[in-house]
């Protein structure tokens, strides 16, 4: 490809005046500019999935109805889901946060690691966040110092 085509658009002014020490690395400039648009995308919608833990690219996804996968909040038939997905495609390894469309303050994670290239729905364990949440099992905080009076009965502890 020759300077002159990768000229031909630019204003012949412009060109006339720049250092001709420059002019040599024009076309590499030209390549790494088209390489970076070629690669960019943009962030745009989230795509429609059918399960949860099938093997998605790294992205954002919606789910309705029931889906294979969902996370435990029937407040909203409708999830969003970021997904972060390990770069072997030989294997499903994805760690996922999700939410269902309700105004509320729950959140879900949860990670899926397996060898095989299937999908693998694992449990969503709820992110503690403000307001009220419920949990099963035994909550444990450390280093904090709170009156037993706060928590007993309430199934946390504090160490």
């Amino acid at each position: 490809m020759s300077i002159e085509y990768l000229l031909a658009g630019l204003n012949v002014t412009t060109v006339r005046y720049m250092n001709p020490s420059l002019l040599k690395f024009l076309p590499l400039f030209a390549v790494i500019s088209l390489s970076i648009l070629a690669h960019a995308q943009p962030v745009g919608y989230e795509s429609t999935v059918t399960d949860l833990g099938a093997q998605h690219q790294s992205g954002y996804y919606q789910a309705v109805g029931t889906t294979t996968g969902d996370v435990p909040d029937t407040a909203h038939s409708w999830t969003h889901l970021f997904n972060a997905r390990h770069s072997n495609t030989a294997n499903n390894h994805q760690f996922q946060i999700a939410s269902t469309y309700a105004e509320n303050d729950r959140m879900f994670f949860r990670k899926i690691a397996t060898g095989a290239n299937a999908p693998r729905n694992t449990a969503w364990h709820q992110v503690a966040t403000r307001g009220v949440n419920s949990f099963s099992g035994t909550q444990t905080m450390t280093g904090i110092n709170v009156p037993s009076s706060f928590y007993t009965g309430r199934g946390l502890s504090f160490h």
